[in-house]
This record gives structure tokens, sequence and C-alpha cells, in this order.
């Protein structure tokens, strides 16, 4: 019985990761996705990695939840990406990564993204870009940089603006902001 499990498992778990697999390939063509490929050039490597591809973000919100824009969020998400990177002072690479910060800045305006928040003092760099049809949200780059630490994460999907603010009002937020 226990290898029957054990088989049952497998197949499933291998199943949902050609599926994923899948899936992953065509989203660069997609408005919304930005490459964060070449981080670790400047950051070195992640202390941190979640990648959530349609599957798995289908999953989780086909568990109920209080609130339905939460489920329905997550069920028009194709993928959500981050990366986070620690103790960089440590490794004398804030300059470099303050200057790739910078360029990706350039290549998400370049690339029709809007800059929708941008919180800056002495050490600490925020930045939300956007990236919108008419009635929607296609795509948002968090980027966030401070003396010792960097965070990227790219939510690529339909994002509708009133099921965001559903879920803002819900979460607690406790945001360490300079604004």
């Amino acid at each position: 019985m226990r290898l029957f499990i054990t088989a049952v498992i497998g197949v499933f778990l291998s199943s949902v990761f050609a599926l994923s697999h899948a899936e992953d390939s065509d989203l660069s063509r997609l408005p919304g996705y930005f490459e964060l490929a070449d981080l670790e050039s400047a950051y070195g490597k992640p202390s941190l990695t979640i990648n959530l591809n349609k599957s798995l973000l289908k999953l989780v919100g086909s568990f109920e939840h209080e609130d339905p824009a939460v489920a329905e969020t997550l069920r028009n998400l194709e993928l959500v990406r981050v990366y986070a990177f620690e103790d960089m002072d440590e490794r004398d690479n804030f300059k470099k990564a303050e200057q790739q910060m910078l360029e990706l800045q350039a290549s998400l305006e370049s690339a029709s993204w809007n800059r929708v928040v941008e919180a800056r003092d002495e050490e600490e760099r925020v930045d939300i870009y956007v990236k919108q049809s008419d009635d929607s949200i296609q795509g948002l780059v968090l980027m966030a940089l401070d003396g010792e630490d960097a965070v990227f994460i790219n939510i690529l999907g339909n994002i509708q603006p009133q099921q965001i603010a559903s879920i803002v009002k819900r979460v607690d937020l406790d945001l360490d902001i300079p604004l």
C-alpha cells in the first residue's frame, strides 16, 4: 500500500512539474513578464527564490478563502517570482547592485511599464512598476534595495485593480518604506 501511495504521489508531482514547465516556456512573450535572470551578476546567489506557476497558483486559488477576491486573483495569475538577496554590504556589492537596479528601471520604462511607487532615502530604494492594459494590470514588478538586502518580485497575470484594493484592505501591512 505504501508503495502504491508513493507511486501515485510521484506520478502526480511529475505531471504538475511537466505541465508547469510547459506553461513557463511561453510566459516570456506575455506583456507582464519582465526578465530577472541576470540578477546574480550584481547581487550574488539569492538567499530566497520563489517560483509559483499557473498550476500552483490555481491550486492555491481553489482553496477556500475568506475573501473571494483573493481566490479570484490567484486563479488569474500566470506566475509569481521572488528573488531575495542578503548581506550585500559584506560582499561590497551595493554600488554594483544599485547600478543594476538603475539599468532595470531604464529597461522597464523603455518597455512602457509605469512606475507607480518610488521611495528613496540615503540607503534605500523602492520602486513598483505596473504593465497595464485598458482595464487591468498585466504585470507588476517590485524592486527594493537597502544597504544590505535586495528583493525583486515579478507578478504576471490579469490583475483587476478592485481585487487588489479588496486584498489590501484585509491585510495588515507593516511596511517600513521611507515616504
